[in-house]
């Protein structure tokens, strides 16, 4: 029930983790 805040917390962990 929480695909896009999960998606969006995984993609902005993941952008600021190599970025």
């Amino acid at each position: 029930r929480f695909h896009a805040f999960e998606m969006a917390h995984k993609l902005d962990s993941t952008s600021a983790g190599r970025g």
